[in-house]
């Protein structure tokens, strides 16, 4: 178990920084303690909820993070999360995993051609508030299909609509909040979820999450951006890779 706990900290460094990790949980919690898959999909869901409000308490007193700004896209998560809930409880989901590797991939390599913005967002106009509710729930829906937070898809998809790195990040860690703890409450009546294992890995994940909050504050916003874009592409093409496999 030590050896997944270090690997569980080693998680919330990467989310802390990049916005994104929570989808290596669920693997690293079936291989190590070996529960199920669903069940690691509820546990691993469930252990990021202490971390992501840790690390958006974090962005917010240091200014990094204008909820203003991005609640369309927690509202439509919130909306969403708990009927893809449903939805993994009755299907084994190959074919969505292979949809969702291709979208963090596509979103990503948009996001790599994308100029930076100066401010630490962009101005909440009509379309951009219609695009993040849309953001928000489809990956809502597909955070509670493969248990992942969500900012996989949020954080390069933000970065592609002009948004800078730093504010998609925080961003990203934020809306895991609200899909989390609705897609836990989905997890835990469809008995896909152990509550002690959620506990003791949350303690690490969020150590993790502090830690990765504070090394993004001094990276480049080119480098952070680089740094998404490879993390993100990488999981991307695993999970192609293994919905493939399922097949």
């Amino acid at each position: 178990m030590l050896v997944l706990y270090l690997l569980i900290l080693l998680i919330g460094v990467i989310g802390g920084a990049t916005g994104v990790g929570g989808m290596l949980i669920p693997p690293c919690l079936e291989f190590f303690a070996g529960i199920d898959t669903h069940t690691a999909i509820g546990t691993g869901m469930a252990c990021m909820i202490p971390a992501s409000l840790f690390g958006t308490w974090m962005n917010r007193r240091g200014g990094y993070l204008d909820l203003g700004t991005i609640w369309p896209l927690i509202i439509g998560g919130a909306l969403f999360v708990l009927p893809g809930t449903i939805l993994k409880a009755h299907t084994a989901g190959p074919t969505l995993t292979f949809l969702l590797g291709i979208c963090i991939v596509g979103t990503s390599l948009v996001s790599l051609f994308t100029p930076l913005l100066r401010s630490k967002g962009q101005p909440t106009t009509k379309r951009r508030k219609i695009l993040l509710f849309l953001l928000g729930s489809l990956v809502g829906l597909l955070a509670g299909v493969t248990g992942m937070g969500g900012s996989i898809l949020t954080v390069p998809a933000m970065i592609a609509m002009g948004f800078t790195p730093v504010f998609s990040v925080a961003a990203g860690i934020a809306y895991v909040i609200p899909v989390t703890c609705l897609g836990s409450v989905g997890n835990f009546a469809f008995r896909a979820l152990d509550i002690y294992l959620a506990v003791t890995t949350s303690v690490f994940l969020t150590v993790g999450m502090g830690l990765g909050v504070k090394l993004a504050r001094k990276v480049r916003q080119d480098c952070l951006r680089q740094g998404v874009v490879a993390i993100c592409t990488t999981c991307g093409l695993y999970m192609i890779w293994k919905s493939l496999l399922s097949v």
